[in-house]
């Protein structure tokens, strides 16, 4: 029922340790679940003077930096549990730090289909007419950053295949929708598609 802010861009990191420490003395949780290296490092290290019984520590992405692994090292020993994303990401974790593999588990990203469901083909209609899009386009989103975890690679060669299937008559048109973490990465996606031949 209540809401602490911890820290915003203004605010000192010990600063933010010290306040969660005051809270977690006063709320007195049964567990704490933290998310991602930055907030796994802020639980332990304000879980030192305020300790809590259960410690669920949780990470995803694979491709971790080397300071990310060496500090996941050096604080592992106080989780009770990791929750991570994918096998990749629990093989990765498990091969580079000393997090033994059973104290890894596993739950993957869902979607709600009660709120995301496929709309209806008079809406899908109008949506293409909008936006000029082709009645007999196939049509893909993607929705994320654009790095390498992403692995927009994958995508770009089943789009080829599906092109070679669905032969020159059928347009695709594949909206990728993120941020360009990297832009050597976004580039060598352009190169791969030109190389192709799905630059159109």
């Amino acid at each position: 029922q209540r809401l602490y802010t911890l820290s915003d861009s203004e605010v000192k990191p010990v600063a933010a340790v010290r306040e969660l420490t005051r809270i977690i003395t006063i709320e007195k949780p049964e567990i704490i679940q933290s998310f991602n290296t930055d907030g796994n490092l802020f639980a332990y290290l304000g879980t030192r003077r305020a300790p809590v019984p259960c410690f669920i520590a949780s990470l995803r992405n694979t491709n971790k930096s080397w300071l990310e692994m060496l500090v996941e090292r050096r604080i592992n020993h106080a989780y009770d549990s990791l929750v991570v994303n994918s096998r990749a990401t629990k093989e990765e974790i498990s091969n580079r730090t000393s997090i033994p593999p059973e104290k890894i588990e596993i739950i993957r990203n869902g979607v709600d289909t009660e709120f995301f469901k496929p709309v209806d083909q008079a809406h899908r209609n109008e949506i293409r007419r909008r936006y000029d899009i082709p009645h007999n386009a196939f049509v893909v989103i993607s929705v994320g950053r654009i790095a390498r975890q992403k692995n927009h690679e994958c995508t770009i060669k089943v789009l080829s295949h599906l092109q070679n299937r669905l032969g020159p008559d059928v347009p695709i048109l594949w909206l990728c929708l993120g941020l360009v973490e990297n832009k050597a990465y976004f580039h060598r996606l352009q190169l791969l598609i030109n190389e192709l031949g799905l630059g159109g």
